[in-house]
């Protein structure tokens, strides 16, 4: 999870106080939904996608790896 906080754009404070913050429950689910949606914007993605990677990951992260989707950017730098 931290790699992908940090390949979608987010300050370096963000990744180290998440390792902190996901051995609280709420915080974890939370800090993962969110990661999901930024990485499936990343790749021009919905967030519905990025729900999708969250609830079956082992589905949707190989249908962006292998498939013709291309990465476009950080989605947490841009609007």
């Amino acid at each position: 999870m931290w790699l992908l906080a940090q390949n979608d754009g987010f300050p370096l404070i963000f990744t180290l106080l998440s390792l902190v913050l996901l051995l609280i429950p709420v915080v974890n689910i939370v800090a993962a939904v969110v990661v999901s949606i930024d990485l499936a914007k990343s790749f021009g993605k919905s967030e519905l996608y990025g729900i999708g990677i969250w609830l079956l990951g082992f589905v949707f992260v190989p249908m962006l790896g292998y498939g013709g989707d291309r990465y476009v950017g950080p989605a947490a730098l841009g609007p």
